[in-house]
C-alpha cells in the first residue's frame, strides 16, 4: 500500500510539501544521515491517558535504508489524535 493512501487528505497535503523536483517525498533519517522516501506501516500501539493504558491502531514511518523509526510531525499528530479519540470511546465522551 502506498504510504499516502493511509492518510486523510489534510495530512496528505502537508507531507506532500516536502516533495523534491522529481515529485517523490523526502525526510532525512536521521540515522544513516540520507534523505529518503519513508515506508509507511499501520501498526498496533499503546499509550496512556489518566493512568488507564489505552491500545490503538497507528502508523509509523521507517527509513527504508537502515530501519530506523522516522519522526514526521503529521505522523505523530494523527497517533495522537487516533489515541484520544479511542480514550473518548472508551468513556462516552
Amino acid at each position: 500500500m502506498h504510504a499516502l493512501e493511509l492518510l486523510s487528505a489534510d495530512e496528505t497535503r502537508k507531507i506532500r510539501k516536502r516533495r523534491n523536483e522529481n515529485g517523490k517525498k523526502y525526510v532525512l533519517c536521521e540515522e544513516c544521515r540520507k534523505e529518503v522516501e519513508f515506508i509507511l506501516t499501520e501498526t498496533s500501539m499503546n499509550g496512556r491517558i489518566k493512568n488507564e493504558e489505552i491500545h490503538f491502531l497507528g502508523k509509523e514511518a521507517r527509513c527504508p535504508e537502515c530501519g530506523s523509526l522516522l519522526y514526521i510531525p503529521e505522523i505523530n499528530d494523527f497517533n495522537l489524535k487516533t489515541l484520544y479519540d479511542e480514550y473518548r470511546r472508551r468513556k462516552g465522551i
